[in-house]
């Protein structure tokens, strides 16, 4: 369908700036960094938007994964991932 392909495409093009923040803020060690961790977190708003809407997609459509070991060992690493990432930011954010 059309909005798949939007939906990739948009993905293709905007998302290397989340995957390149996250690279820089972990190889620069800056976790603790206020304006990577809010770009971070917009970013993985995002994602997990993406993510979960595309589950849904796939759930809830005409023919749903047949195999779900198979299907959660492929998809599964972004939720993993996620919640990686999540975890680390918000260990580091200092509040006040």
């Amino acid at each position: 369908p059309e909005w798949l392909v939007q939906a990739t495409c948009v993905h293709a093009q905007y998302f290397w700036v989340l995957y390149g923040t996250i690279f820089v803020t972990a190889v620069m060690d800056l976790w603790t960094n206020r304006q990577a961790q809010s770009a971070i977190l917009l970013g993985l708003g995002a994602k997990l938007y993406a993510v979960l809407l595309y589950h849904y997609m796939e759930f809830t459509s005409h023919v749903p994964p047949s195999n779900l070991l198979a299907y959660f060992g492929a998809e599964g690493a972004y939720m993993v991932s996620i919640a990686l990432v999540l975890y680390k930011v918000l260990s580091c954010i200092n509040l006040p």
